[in-house]
């Protein structure tokens, strides 16, 4: 399949351009309608953001992959999680658990649940189920618990 050509945009003139001709343009970038109800204003930058992208290379494979692990919710977890490795500390780990949702904060050393620190996940999710938990496990950081565990 060969490579699609898209038409060269002067990001300053996308400005003075009317909804039709953004609409159009967008559908030329992205293969389909735009959002029904997008702003001209998101418009132009979609677009600028996509030319830019286009006439400059686009993103860097690895910071493409970072990205989509970003969204996938991987954001703070090393690249090794399961390895025993640490997260970052500014993480913050998000688990629902018979209907409540639970955020710990993770410090430099240890994590924060609840206002009250603790040295281990493990402890934390033992506070939340009232049994014992592997932490790493609990909060989906270990391979075994990203493989399709339910919440329990």
């Amino acid at each position: 399949m060969g490579r699609r050509h898209f038409p060269a945009v002067e990001i300053d003139e996308l400005v003075g351009l009317d909804r039709p001709a953004l609409l159009e343009l967008w559908h030329t970038f992205f293969g389909r309608p735009a959002p029904a109800y997008a702003k001209s204003e998101f418009l132009v930058r979609a677009i600028a953001w996509e030319a830019q992208s286009h006439q400059l290379g686009g993103l860097p494979p690895a910071v493409a992959r970072r990205l989509g692990k970003i969204a996938a919710g991987e954001a703070m977890l090393s690249a090794a999680a399961g390895s025993g490795h640490r997260i970052k500390p500014g993480a913050c780990l998000i688990r629902t658990w018979h209907g409540l949702t639970h955020e710990v904060h993770v410090l430099d050393d240890g994590y924060a649940w609840k206002g009250k620190r603790y040295t281990s996940l493990s402890a934390i999710a033992r506070e939340i189920t009232g049994t014992r938990w592997n932490g790493r496990r609990f909060f989906g950081l270990s391979a075994r618990a990203r493989g399709g565990k339910g919440d329990g």
